[in-house]
């Protein structure tokens, strides 16, 4: 399987990111907290069912073809990342992507989600990133890395909290 889409928020405990919640939304048990703070992250296989995850991706392509006419190194919310063999540059992240994709922003603003972060920082949060990041055949792609406080101007008070949705696809 080649991995193609990455949808990765982050959240900032200030302000709850919806007022409403579902009645019955996924809460994490004890053992689910206690493996948070013992490693750093958390896998939630089952947050989103198959056909929910068939929607995002298909969006992610749909915003390929139909959103094409942003796609350009001079326009911010874009970047690129070289081939790794051939150095093309291929197209590789909008950023951010919610205000293009109600789909993407249905999937960060949805309750399921508001609730394991509220349970993860045990206090209201916001919302201040969504993108949406390919991972094209050849692309280079990042080291391995942690987000920090210096790359998003927060002081030592803050929490970060990032979360990805992955859809993958088979060639």
């Amino acid at each position: 399987d080649d991995l193609v889409t990455g949808v990765q928020t982050c959240a900032l405990p200030i302000y709850p990111l919806r007022a409403s919640f579902d009645p019955n939304p996924m809460s994490l048990r004890q053992d689910q907290l206690d493996d948070f703070q013992r490693r750093g992250f958390l896998v939630l296989a089952e947050l989103f069912d198959r056909n929910e995850i068939s929607r995002l991706a298909a969006e992610a392509d749909r915003l390929l073809i139909e959103r094409a006419d942003l796609i350009s190194p001079r326009n911010l919310r874009c970047r690129f990342q070289p081939h790794v063999t051939s150095g093309e540059s291929l197209f590789e992240v909008f950023d951010p992507v919610c205000d293009i994709s109600p789909v993407c922003e249905e999937f960060a603003s949805d309750p399921r989600v508001s609730t394991v972060l509220r349970d993860l920082l045990r206090e209201p949060f916001l919302l201040f990133k969504d993108k949406l990041i390919y991972k094209p055949p050849g692309a280079r792609g990042y080291e391995l890395h942690q987000e920090d406080r210096k790359s998003t101007r927060l002081n030592s008070s803050h929490q970060i909290i990032s979360y990805a949705v992955f859809c993958l696809k088979k060639k």
